[in-house]
């Protein structure tokens, strides 16, 4: 043998040694191999003799062991003449040569994987792949499989190691590739090299699910558990056991609808969004919750990729839920989340709910009354709070199954805000919940003001959010697209031509191959359309639609009208053909691929994209679309039955469609119940708006008049709630009803309407009008005088009373109010008001007589309001309560307890969401806080406060208010600021006539004069008015003050016995002794 000849070294299995394709020589000694192998693979330096001895023969002198050596290299060269062309010996170390040509099968293994870790660096999977498979081809077996030697273990785990990578990396690359059966292979090698291994077992039962085949997966794991066992005496951990469970519960569940790959063309391209995809899973497997938004423009393949993740998921026994929404008008709130709750995958573990949560669900599974027994429907929804009560149910529902979850939305882009804000909700419940949220947009339809756009910001900031876009496929991928559908590989030329003109779009593309497929000639585009396509893809379209035969024609255009997935029974109402033809139609439909099914029955289906749909929907006359909108409205109607559902607000609009507007504005009334039932406020608004534009256009005056006035009085309710009590947008409506009511009303109408707008007013601080409205209603309740119309309209008259100054008054108003009043009319209270006027009427009260002196039974008015509020454990009239009772201890000048019972207000009105008692709450939280640390930043807190208040449209208690920013901007010197926010209040008070603090004002007012450039005379006029107008109104509490002031600046000019103006307000006190002006105007005359 020459130098030149290559040989080749195979250490990975049995040792063998080749030349020219032949062994160079017997070499059946396994310690001569093993010397041979340590020689190669440490080929780059010479291996010292004493090196060579010790890890032969560790256990033998160094003399025997040197000597062991020498015996082995000679039966070396004797075994093998040519030895000295490859090895070399000299005294000292012994080597490899360097220059002799040589393949060894572990450099060629390590080398393709350094070239395949840089292929991986630059993105090319291909070529990674080569080169994985290249080494895993190199390794036949364990390095040197017959050596026992301590020193090569070390060297053999190594690369062990790195060949169970290397198919693990393979066995990625092709399940990333959605080549399930290749990466079956590299697993099954994996398994081999360690088969205690839990995550190849995991990776074997999810390739075998991928590959329909359930039971080899079952297989997979009972042979993972008896090897466990047997090798390592443990079983299997937790994400094994719990993939075993879903494949099982699959496979005795087999008929129930869940998504499969058959139906589906194979998904072209998308090489790294679906290793994203798959990435993003893994990743909330660990806990770690996220959403993910793929955006693209129309027809790019987002839901296409979106349907591959879940098929993908749902043949491993994970839970998936799709659901979808949609443009078309009349789609209520919440509409995705009860087609998830719907589905195969969630509804069946709904039933093992709590009953509180269950109630909650059935806002939106009606059915579930009927299916468990003994559930009792919820009670109605009076405010804006409540909701998060059913929020949290909906998110337990959707979590109930326990397992990992991938929910699927469809146009994003078209989804109502109660479900984003809900969804929102979702990603913070739960810590631990395994869940993945997929959905698809077109980025030009989320504009910067769309409410998604709160929902993706929230993501962002807590780290749950991943964005993947869309661009077009490149050319050889639109290619094989086409081959797809004509089952054929493309001319280079078609190619080309049909790149450019579908621009690499997937959809336009299939259309483009499914017009020529079925021998559909290709025409001019045609115009009327109503969404954006290039013409030429418009008529590629419509002239497939144009092709249909006659039933089928008419069956798409029924569906379009529809504007949703649809019904069989739905169609068959609203179009001309019987049972036979429509399921011909729909099949004709179905094999073209112009609509999928949705349902395993066969009874629900929608188009294959919406833009068929769009393009169906304008092919339509106007004269004949009108008369269809009548027949698909009428036929959802019937399908509705008399209990308003979730079809109302699609009734109304099918009804509008057709110029039917006493139809349309019912059903408008009627879905915004549906919407109030689930915190739909702002939904509600808008039908209830819609209804009252279609209201208006009926002819017949009485019934327009009678419609209108019951829109109106239903809009001002979630107005309220949604939006503040004072909220500008309620003065119309709520004039409105009146107006209407005094016209067509009957009496409770009349009061309803009278009721609210007085108490619209009132906070408003447009008194003498509410207090004119209330004493209207009173004059005219007749046989409704003695219950909820009675309480709340004594209570309107008590409370502007009370803010007018009239103490007096005020309490034989809220007598009347007491006496009318039963704890049992609390829901009729919550569902007109939003609050409990016992509670009202009792708080407000309290401050008529902590006025009067009667400062004890004002704070057991006020505690007695709040017991109330506890009973019925109602949130909003708790936080009423507490806002009332925070308020008396302002008056009483006492900074802690308003302090305490401030923060409880605002605690419960931020949980909540009560808008109006939050702000009122934030006065008193900042001007207790400054009373108590007086500073600079305590001055912007209340001015912020103040303005938060404005905020809400509530001008009620301003004067206060103002007050007491002064009392704050005079405690840090700031008085020509104070002065000014004094003039502030006394203007305001003068406008609305709220002279309640008005004794307060002037004595403020007086004092800070005092720190000012002004003249005595001018501060003393100021108190001396304080205490005429307290006298005049009976305001006891702020005639002390008052005179306590002027007693101070008569003592600070040396006037005798000015402290004797203090006795007489003070002897008339009969209670209320600790409170602090009292004890300090005792303490004032004892000396």
């Amino acid at each position: 043998m020459t130098s030149q000849a290559r040989s080749s070294v195979r250490l990975f299995g049995e040792f063998q040694l080749d030349g020219a394709g032949a062994p160079l020589f017997n070499a059946n000694s396994p310690r001569l191999q093993a010397l041979l192998a340590c020689l190669v693979l440490h080929r780059d330096a010479p291996q010292t003799r004493q090196q060579l001895a010790v890890l032969f023969w560790p256990d033998s002198s160094q003399a025997q062991a040197r000597n062991a050596l020498r015996q082995l290299l000679f039966q070396l060269r004797k075994t093998w003449p040519e030895a000295d062309q490859f090895v070399h010996a000299d005294a000292q170390t012994v080597r490899w040569l360097p220059d002799s040509p040589l393949d060894l099968d572990v450099a060629q293994f390590q080398s393709a994987l350094a070239a395949a870790a840089r292929a991986s660096r630059h993105g090319d999977a291909g070529a990674e792949e080569e080169l994985l498979t290249h080494a895993a081809d190199l390794y036949r077996g364990d390095l040197l499989a017959n050596c026992y030697d301590e020193w090569i273990h070390p060297e053999r785990e190594k690369l062990r190691e790195q060949c169970i990578a290397a198919l693990a990396r393979l066995g990625q690359l092709s399940e990333d590739r959605r080549d399930y059966a290749k990466a079956l292979k590299y697993t099954q090698q994996l398994q081999r090299l360690d088969p205690c291994r839990e995550p190849t077992c995991l990776a074997l039962m999810r390739l075998h699910a991928l590959n329909h085949d359930h039971a080899s997966a079952m297989r997979a794991y009972r042979s993972c558990v008896e090897t466990l066992a047997r090798e390592l005496g443990v079983l299997p951990g937790d994400p094994m056991r719990e993939a075993y469970a879903r494949l099982a519960a699959q496979a005795a569940s087999m008929q129930r609808q869940r998504p499969r790959r058959d139906a589906m063309l194979p998904m072209i391209g998308r090489h790294g969004e679906w290793r994203r995809l798959l990435e993003v899973w893994q990743r909330t497997q660990l806990g770690d919750k996220q959403f993910v938004l793929i955006l693209g423009e129309a027809g790019i393949g987002k839901s296409r990729l979106a349907e591959e993740l879940l098929v993908h998921l749902a043949e491993q026994g994970i839970t998936v839920a799709h659901s979808r929404a949609y443009a078309a008008e009349g789609q209520l709130a919440f509409a995705p989340v009860t087609g998830w709750l719907r589905s195969p995958g969630l509804s069946g573990a709904i039933g093992k709910l709590d009953r509180l949560w269950l109630t909650e669900v059935t806002r939106l599974l009606p059915e579930l009354l009927t299916q468990q027994s003994g559930l009792s429907p919820p009670s109605p929804l009076t405010e804006y709070w409540q909701r998060q009560r059913f929020f949290e149910a909906l998110a337990r529902a959707v979590l109930a199954q326990g397992g990992p979850l991938l929910l699927l939305l469809d146009d994003l882009q078209w989804c109502d805000g109660e479900t984003l804000e809900w969804l929102r909700f979702l990603m913070r419940f739960d810590v631990a919940a395994r869940l993945m949220v997929v959905a698809t947009a077109r980025p030009e339809e989320i504009m910067p003001l769309h409410a998604a756009n709160r929902l993706l910001d929230a993501l962002r900031r807590d780290d749950q959010f991943i964005e993947i876009s869309l661009g077009t496929l490149d050319a050889a991928e639109t290619a094989k697209i086409a081959a797809q559908i004509l089952d054929r590989p493309l001319a280079d030329t078609e190619a080309t031509r049909l790149f450019e003109e579908s621009e690499g779009n997937p959809l336009f593309a299939v259309e483009m191959m499914r017009a020529r497929s079925d021998t559909m000639p290709v025409g001019d585009a045609q115009g009327g359309m109503a969404s954006k396509l290039p013409p030429k893809v418009y008529s590629i379209i419509s002239n497939r639609l144009a092709q249909l035969p006659p039933g089928a024609r008419e069956i798409v255009g029924v569906a379009a009208i529809i504007g949703r997935a649809f019904t069989t029974d739905i169609l068959a109402q609203a179009s001309d053909l019987g049972e036979d033809a429509l399921a011909g139609a729909l099949d004709e439909l179905w094999q073209r691929r112009i609509v999928r099914q949705t349902d395993a029955r066969g009874l629900a289906f929608d188009f294959s994209h919406d833009k068929i749909r769009d393009v169906a929907y304008a092919d339509v006359s106007p004269l004949q679309r009108r008369r269809l909108h009548l027949r698909v409205a009428r036929a959802l109607e019937q399908a509705s039955g008399d209990a308003p559902d979730a079809a109302s607000a699609q009734i109304a609009s099918h009804y509008e469609r057709a110029g039917l507007p006493a139809q349309a504005a019912a059903f408008y009334r009627r879905a915004a119940v549906v919407a109030q039932s689930v915190y739909a406020y702002d939904d509600a608004i808008a039908l209830l708006t819609r209804g009252l534009v279609q209201a208006d256009r009926i002819a017949d005056p009485q019934e327009r008049a009678s419609q209108s006035l019951a829109l109106q009085l239903d809009l001002a309710p979630p107005i309220r709630i949604a939006r503040g009590w004072a909220a500008p947008e309620l003065e119309a409506p709520l004039r409105r009803a009146v107006e209407l009511s005094r016209l067509a009303g009957d009496a409770s109408q009349q009061a309803r309407a009278q009721v609210s707008l007085s108490f619209f007013l009132v906070v408003r601080a447009e008194l003498a009008q509410a207090r004119s409205l209330s004493e209207e209603l009173i004059a005219g309740l007749g046989p409704l005088g003695s219950g909820t119309y009675s309480v709340m309209a004594w209570t309107s008259v008590m409370g502007s009373l009370v803010q007018q100054g009239d103490w007096m008054a005020a309490e034989p108003a809220y007598q009347r109010a007491h006496r009318a009043y039963d704890e049992a009319q609390h829901a009729e209270h919550a569902s007109l008001m939003g609050g409990n006027f016992g509670v009202l009427a009792a708080a407000w009260s309290a401050h008529a007589l902590w006025f009067r002196g009667l400062a004890d039974q004002a704070l057991q008015r006020g505690r007695e309001a709040l017991e109330v509020a506890n009973r019925v454990a109602h949130p909003f009239s708790q936080a009423l309560a507490l806002s009332y009772l925070a308020t008396q201890h302002a008056l009483r000048h006492e900074h802690g307890l308003t302090l305490h019972y401030a923060r409880l207000a605002h605690e419960i009105a931020e949980q909540y969401h009560v808008g109006y008692y939050l702000a009122w709450a934030g006065i008193l939280l900042a001007w207790a806080n400054a009373k108590q640390a007086p500073g600079a930043d305590a001055v912007v807190a209340m001015q912020a406060a103040i303005e938060g208040f404005h905020v809400t449209g509530a001008r009620l208690r301003l004067p206060l208010y103002l007050a007491m920013l002064a009392e704050c901007l005079g405690d840090v010197g700031e008085t020509e600021a104070a002065l000014a926010a004094l003039d502030q209040a006394l203007e305001c008070a003068g406008r609305t006539g709220e002279h309640w603090v008005d004794a307060e004002l002037y004595r403020l007012r007086g004092e800070l004069l005092l720190c000012s450039s002004a003249s005595l005379a001018e501060a003393e006029s100021s108190l001396i008015k304080a205490i005429e107008i307290a006298t005049a109104q009976h305001a006891l509490p702020l005639e002390l003050r008052a005179t306590l002031s002027l007693t101070t600046l008569r003592t600070s000019q040396g006037r005798v016995n000015a402290h004797e103006v203090v006795e007489a307000p003070l002897a008339r006190f009969t209670e209320g002794f600790d409170q602090p002006d009292i004890v300090k105007a005792r303490a004032l005359l004892a000396r």
